[in-house]
């Protein structure tokens, strides 16, 4: 067995594994790395990205027809509804879901404490793209009933074992 495969080295995340291998970050779902670096999984949120465009730009028309035939008030929580879409729309353009992130492509990795009830601890890994562009990569962590609190000390320790955050 490769000692960078050990499973001490990986913790659990929202929707599987984190693998923190000395040379790389590896997102997986199944927690089979083998397999996640055989295979070449390319960045899909553009896509996403293209079908949340889509339903915000529907949702600004159907604002824009409801001003127009005298409907304000539906106009107007349109007009918010899509503007809150486009706002997120917007911040997103710079996140990517890559699952293999070299070590040397990385120039920061930030920690974010979940709020109780409300939001899930979370890394916020920022790298450099094949293209030299900074990426942001959100790693999400188990929420508080998958027993949150100890896994996210449990990845904050590990994290910061292997050398990728510092405090």
């Amino acid at each position: 067995m490769n000692p960078s495969l050990d499973p001490s080295n990986t913790f659990p995340t929202k929707n599987g594994f984190c693998h923190v291998l000395p040379d790389k970050l590896v997102l997986t779902r199944d927690g089979n790395v083998e397999q996640a670096l055989e295979k070449a999984v390319g960045n899909r949120i553009f896509s996403m990205l293209l079908m949340y465009g889509g339903i915000t730009v529907a949702i600004a028309y159907f604002s824009v027809r409801g001003f127009s035939s005298g409907e304000v008030a539906q106009g107007l929580y349109l007009a918010l509804v899509a503007l809150f879409l486009g706002l997120g729309l917007f911040s997103s353009l710079n996140n990517s879901t890559i699952p293999v992130i070299e070590r040397r492509a990385i120039s920061s990795v930030k920690y974010r404490r979940g709020m109780l009830g409300l939001t899930r601890s979370r890394f916020v890994v920022y790298f450099k793209n094949e293209r030299g562009n900074v990426k942001k990569r959100l790693i999400m962590l188990p929420g508080t009933l998958a027993g949150g609190r100890e896994a996210a000390k449990e990845a904050l320790e590990l994290m910061k074992k292997q050398g990728y955050y510092s405090a």
